[in-house]
């Protein structure tokens, strides 16, 4: 044991909750980072589970669920619900819980549809949360930490099962709450908190009540024991009005207990030299194998292959008001006079679609979107672009720099958020850049840019040297990982110290 009675790491148990996991279900990257961080975790002797709703997409996945059981008495508001419970154990060792509610989850989609989220989506989660509370009365399984991740989970630490105890002997789980993007807090009006089982004294600025509704996330903000985001610029700028959604007032009271720590990718699963879905594999010294992923791509987006010449400009992300679409639109017909080619990759909101439409077909030949959520075309995207665009408003980490660095394609990107923890600026260090950074959220600072990072690639020996400097950089789970289990040790001896007082 640790200090005081802590756990060491290799006798940590820890649950994390989340509403979508990797490879079994997800939208973005909150799936990716509950896929990776844990196998991190896992590596370095922690006792680390997972649990989902089970959706219609894992039921039809193929994955041998086994069934733990059912009967999960779980309330929802004046209503008792039945859940049942199944496992996943997957090549890592990862054990992964799914609970199981039809009425709630066998649906086409995880949150809702193209014309707009579920509108029972809080009796949803409230359902998910109590549920998992219910799960861990079951299990012969006691964690010493809930790691709880986003809104949909996030309403978990302020149930009595994680505050207080009837029995002083029995030691409560302490409780993390991530949040991956405080644009989307779980916000709902008054008539709809009976659902969740809590008093109204628990309907108060101070606690749940959010301008005249209440919000699932600022219920984990207000309990958790400690609270993380996913870089340290986001940590930074969410205490802030701009960027803090109307929450920054919790945050700055809760200050000490909000820790920034940059999410990760798994360098096995992004690697251009054993990527199958590759029109040509390669690694740092065989570079010009990207010339034939380009072409793949060029082809994809019915764009002239006599194009191959020129720079490939990639785009990668969901079309919405966070990634700057309305930037890209209004800048394409400056980008399309320039010698490059633009390919755009990503779903999302009907306007978007039609604004990032218009925009492309103006420019028939030079640029090119395809509306879908693929992951096979995303990776074909890194291998075969020169660059990716990332002109995010605001951006709490960002995944898509890291993948495309490790395909050797530099990052054009917004001076935002995770993207300043992750992008290193060509003009202001040059020995360490590995893409192009831009301040003012305009048309100008986004050509700008471009045009930067076009002069620098017509300089053959120095764009090599880029490309392979950013193969070479890394941003490990590993690092994190261990990052996290301190805030875990930290956040159980809180909870220790506050249980014997």
């Amino acid at each position: 044991m640790g200090g005081k009675g802590l756990p060491e790491p290799d006798q940590l148990r820890v649950l994390m909750v989340s509403s979508e996991i990797a490879p079994y279900a997800m939208t973005g990257g909150l799936g990716d980072v509950v896929a990776d961080l844990p196998v991190a975790l896992h590596s370095l002797g922690v006792d680390v589970r997972r649990v989902m709703p089970k959706y219609r997409v894992v039921a039809q996945g193929p994955w041998p669920l086994k069934p733990l059981f059912g009967g999960l008495r779980v309330q929802v508001g004046p209503r008792t619900e039945e859940c049942a419970a199944y496992e996943h154990v997957d090549p890592d060792g990862l054990v992964t819980y799914f609970l199981e509610h039809d009425g709630y989850f066998d649906r086409e989609g995880l949150y809702g549809t193209p014309a707009g989220e579920y509108a029972d989506s809080a009796e949803r989660f409230v359902l998910f949360t109590r549920g998992v509370l219910e799960l861990l009365k079951r299990l012969e399984w006691a964690p010493h930490l809930i790691h709880c991740h986003d809104w949909q989970s996030a309403l978990l630490p302020a149930y009595p099962e994680c505050r207080r105890s009837a029995d002083p002997a029995r030691a409560l789980p302490a409780t993390i709450l991530t949040t991956h993007n405080l644009g989307y807090q779980g916000r709902f009006g008054p008539q709809v908190f009976p659902a969740t089982g809590l008093g109204w004294e628990e309907y108060t600025a101070e606690k749940l009540e959010f301008y005249g509704d209440w919000s699932m996330l600022k219920g984990g903000l207000a309990y958790a024991d400690l609270l993380s985001t996913v870089s340290p610029q986001y940590r930074k700028e969410i205490l802030t009005p701009e960027f803090g959604f109307g929450l920054e007032g919790v945050l700055r009271h809760r200050r000490a207990d909000l820790f920034g720590v940059l999410n990760g990718i798994d360098y096995r699963r992004w690697n251009p030299s054993t990527d199958e879905h590759l029109a040509a594999q390669y690694g740092p010294d065989t570079l010009a194998q990207k010339e034939k992923n380009k072409l793949s791509i060029l082809r994809r987006f019915g764009l002239p292959e006599e194009r191959a010449s020129r720079p490939l400009l990639g785009m990668v992300g969901r079309l919405c008001h966070q990634k700057g679409m309305e930037l890209v639109a209004g800048a394409l017909d400056e980008l399309a006079a320039l010698n490059l080619s633009v390919a755009i990759l990503g779903d999302g909101e009907d306007y978007y679609r039609t604004l990032i439409s218009r925009a492309v077909e103006r420019h028939a030949g030079r640029a090119g979107v395809l509306f879908a959520f693929d992951l096979a075309l995303a990776r074909q995207i890194f291998a075969g672009a020169d660059f990716l665009l990332v002109p995010s408003r605001y951006e709490p980490c960002g995944l898509v720099q890291m993948m495309a660095l490790a395909y050797g394609t530099l990052t054009i990107a917004r001076r935002t958020g995770g993207l300043v923890n992750t992008v290193v600026d060509y003009d202001h260090r040059p020995e360490r850049a590995n893409g192009f950074l831009f301040s003012d959220y305009s048309i100008e600072g986004l050509v700008g840019a471009v045009r930067r990072a076009l002069a620098v690639c017509s300089n053959k020996d120095e764009w090599t040297r880029l490309r392979r400097r950013a193969m070479a950089t890394r941003f490990t789970w590993d690092v994190s990982a261990r990052r996290y289990i301190k805030l875990y040790q930290r956040a159980v001896a809180s909870r220790l110290e506050r249980q014997h007082r």
